[in-house]
């Protein structure tokens, strides 16, 4: 009789494999390491968020962009892929409950002082946000409206197609086209293939 058992230490050497990958800039990589590790974290977010649907599937958008733009901070050494983006997706749904709690609403007034000393304190990121606004200006017109519509106005993706009056398969290309083109811009000669509707 065959053993069909999965050898954690197989699995969490071919998730490593994917994690570098996706570190070069590997779109078929990110891809794969979605579908590996992708209801693992829609789950997690989702038992942390409770029946919030919208809230659940932005929360979950945002850890992979996260993942994609920021793949070369995980340390191998500290923590296996699948520990080191469920900890990102943790953090970003206990975000979301205390942004969305009473208390929030009377710190709104400090946000300011809060930007400024986060300005000064950690200019790399400052610097990190300005160079990301600044790419988003030079992508094409439907990618940055897509990007803009679910990462800085939460709009899942199914508000984001009814907005741009497109499918949703075209504005999830168009999202993950647009992600590809913040890390790595593209020749102003290259066109990127859209998909059929």
């Amino acid at each position: 009789m065959n053993d069909t058992s999965t050898d954690p230490g197989a699995e969490r050497g071919d998730l490593e494999d994917l994690m570098a990958r996706t570190c070069a800039g590997d779109r078929a990589a990110f891809a794969d390491l979605y579908d590996a590790l992708g209801a693992t974290v829609y789950g997690m977010v989702s038992r942390i968020l409770g029946e919030n649907t919208a809230a659940t599937e932005e929360t979950t958008v945002a850890t992979w962009t996260e993942v994609w733009t920021t793949a070369g901070h995980h340390d191998p050494s500290k923590a296996s892929p699948a520990a080191w983006v469920c900890a990102l997706a943790h953090r970003r749904a206990v975000e979301r409950i205390r942004s969305h709690s009473p208390t929030s609403d009377r710190t709104k007034d400090r946000s300011g002082e809060r930007a400024g000393s986060t300005a000064r304190t950690h200019p790399e990121k400052h610097g990190e946000q300005a160079a990301t606004e600044r790419a988003l200006e030079h992508l094409p017109a439907p990618e940055r409206t897509a990007l803009q519509l679910a990462f800085y106005q939460g709009k899942t993706l199914q508000e984001v197609a009814a907005l741009q009056q497109e499918s949703p398969t075209l504005c999830a290309h168009r999202i993950k086209q647009g992600l590809t083109h913040l890390r790595h811009p593209p020749m102003r000669s290259q066109h990127s293939a859209t998909p059929q509707e």
